[in-house]
């Protein structure tokens, strides 16, 4: 999933570009939207059975009608509500705001901070969304591999913490070189290694493989793939844990 994020000081016509890019975006694909509410708190509609229900103390309250689902859930985390949209299936994301977090961002009006794009047409955020950060939940990699499949496929997916990094002074790239060597080898299944992936319980990036065929998975093939992954990881001095 790809997140845009759009910030600029109050009034500086941030909602407006968005409104302006969401119809372009979602004839490319799904997409979804965060904004940030600030102090400026979502006041629930009071007396309606949701609200009571939320009131109570549950965690999440859900209504239902004939054309959409309204969720609220007792969460502040941006990064939570990334992972539902992404495990929803979303192809694009923008969100408005949330200026102290660091995502590829389209900078609106004269505010100073670090940007991708300052003051861009929707064409030009449309030409640069390769620029943009990816993303990813397992779930939502599951699922992006059997939609690529033609014809029906098993999808196998696995989530690792990689330990051993204290000390390493870019551990990302040491990463990267691992698994650019374990994309080398041949075999009769499609493995593809994610990294950073990121899981819904927590914000660190860990090690996500996802393995799928055409033609089923037996057990001794995932062993060897977990295998070769597991060795290169020991010889480059970390480790993996599921």
């Amino acid at each position: 999933m790809k997140i845009i994020q759009v910030v600029g000081s109050s009034g500086s016509g941030k909602t407006t570009f968005i409104r302006e890019l969401c119809p372009v975006l979602q004839k490319k694909g799904r997409m979804g939207t965060i904004k940030h509410l600030g102090h400026h708190r979502y006041e629930l509609t009071p007396g309606k059975d949701t609200t009571l229900f939320f009131e109570t103390g549950i965690d999440a309250s859900i209504g239902i009608d004939d054309e959409k689902t309204v969720m609220t859930v007792r969460t502040a985390s941006i990064h939570k509500a990334l992972c539902s949209l992404a495990d929803l299936g979303m192809d694009y994301c923008i969100i408005e705001g949330f200026k102290q977090h660091t995502y590829s961002r389209v900078v609106i009006g004269d505010l100073k901070a670090d940007a991708l794009l300052r003051n861009p047409s929707v064409s030009d955020v449309v030409t640069h969304l390769p620029d943009f950060d990816d993303f990813f939940t397992m779930p939502s990699q599951a699922g992006m591999h059997q939609k690529e499949q033609a014809v029906s496929t098993c999808v196998i997916s696995y989530l690792f913490k990689i330990t051993g990094t204290d000390g390493v002074s870019n551990p990302d790239s040491q990463i990267k070189v691992i698994l650019a060597s374990l994309a080398q080898k041949e075999l009769p299944v499609r493995v593809e290694y994610l990294h950073p992936v990121y899981h819904f319980s927590t914000e660190q990036p860990k090690l996500g493989i996802i393995i799928d065929s055409t033609a089923g998975i037996d057990t001794a093939l995932v062993n060897i793939v977990l295998s070769d992954v597991k060795e290169a990881f020991l010889r480059a001095g970390l480790q993996i844990h599921p």
